[in-house]
């Protein structure tokens, strides 16, 4: 695939795996991944098998994600070398790939039976520095507005910033399962819902989940 490397017919396994450029990248990440005596597995087999232990290491979801991202930036890559005649510059490549990794968004709303209400969010890297963060205050129908309100303007501002690998966490379980379809969506944040779906267009790993207050307590203060 890269350089003299390249052949008529390039496999998966090549591309993905064992290519001399391919090993250097996943010896470089921080995955722990080493591709010497893999080249008999198949690739289905072999991504399988190391999501399959990645996801049951502490944090296994967002090594799950990073290790799908070093997938793509491999295939992104190879594109670039092929059609558009780059070389491979480690610099440039881990410097690029940064900016496509998990980044990890918390968002809260606090909502008064006057209708006014708040939302704030926070966002962080992979390397778990803020990113950024914003609160605004609002006039909402319900408490229910002001949360998907909340995750609505923070992948707004995701999608805007390049952000492309997230996780969106949330202490309100009821919006979360609604855009996940668990539970069939209110009419009141209907709207919402599908300007949140429009935005799925913007990233290549989106996922929502729920944590508990206490872990949420910045995004919560935002949110007064």
């Amino acid at each position: 695939m890269y350089g003299s490397e390249q052949k008529n017919v390039e496999s998966l396994e090549h591309l993905f795996r064992d290519c001399n450029v391919s090993a250097r990248i996943w010896a470089g990440s921080d995955l722990g991944i080493r591709t010497e005596n893999t080249s008999t597995t198949e690739i289905s087999t072999w991504i399988i098998n190391w999501i399959r232990y990645l996801i049951n290491l502490e944090e296994g979801e967002r090594r799950v994600i990073r290790f799908m991202a070093t997938l793509w930036g491999l295939w992104v890559l190879r594109n670039n070398i092929i059609f558009k005649g780059m070389s491979f510059v480690p610099q440039v490549f881990y410097s690029s790939f940064s900016k496509t990794v998990t980044a990890n968004l918390q968002v809260d709303a606090s909502w008064e039976k006057n209708y006014d209400a708040a939302i704030g969010w926070i966002a962080y890297s992979s390397s778990g520095s803020v990113i950024n963060h914003r609160s605004i205050r609002m006039r909402v129908e319900s408490a229910l507005q002001a949360e998907a309100l909340g995750i609505w303007d923070v992948l707004k501002w995701a999608c805007n910033s390049g952000q492309l690998h997230l996780e969106v966490l949330s202490d309100c379980l009821q919006p979360l399962n609604q855009i996940a379809g668990v539970e069939k969506g209110n009419h009141i944040i209907k709207g919402i819902l599908e300007e949140i779906q429009k935005l799925y267009v913007c990233f290549h790993c989106l996922c929502f989940n729920f944590i508990p207050r206490h872990l949420n307590m910045l995004a919560h203060g935002l949110a007064r």
